[in-house]
């Protein structure tokens, strides 16, 4: 208590060493001395609430509008990962309606080995291109989410798809 001018004790107003101090070398003036002291100390401590006050508010509207920009790019963040995951998936029904289509013309009778041989191997190529691209797509759509929930990026050196996965709890 030696370093505050004013303290609170059960509600109660309590003065500090520094106003003693004061009221004594103000002792001629008498009674008016420990008031003037006391008035001076409340003067002091209530420029200091106020400061305190103001930054608490200015602290306050910084981690509001923090607040509010991450909600913006969560949101941002969210519509995008929306948005890819529809024309993934619109390009990923769209492979797999031709693959569909191709191995029907596979068993139609007439069709000459040789374009049986051609539709298998485009079929073999398409098949790993739908994987790889589903595989891309999980892993981006996991470092959106990662991004969203803060989560610590994989280390930049590493390529997409050699990046180590997150560990499910």
């Amino acid at each position: 208590m030696d370093r505050e001018l004013v303290s609170f004790d059960n509600g109660r107003v309590v003065f500090g060493r520094a106003v003693s101090h004061l009221a004594e070398a103000l002792n001629p003036l008498g009674a008016a001395a420990r008031i003037f002291a006391e008035s001076c100390a409340c003067a002091v401590e209530m420029r200091q609430l106020g400061l305190e006050g103001r930054r608490i508010d200015a602290a306050k509207a910084e981690r509001l509008t923090a607040l509010a920009d991450r909600r913006v790019a969560v949101g941002v963040s969210l519509q995008s990962m929306h948005s890819r995951v529809d024309h993934a998936e619109l390009n990923a029904s769209s492979l797999r309606q031709r693959m569909a289509d191709m191995q029907l013309h596979l068993v139609e009778p007439g069709v000459p080995l040789a374009e049986k041989q051609l539709y298998l191997e485009a079929l073999r190529f398409l098949t790993e291109h739908l994987v790889t691209q589903h595989s891309a797509h999980g892993e981006e759509l996991v470092r959106q989410i990662d991004s969203v929930l803060g989560s610590s990026p994989a280390p930049a050196g590493l390529p997409a798809r050699n990046r180590p996965r997150r560990r499910r709890r």
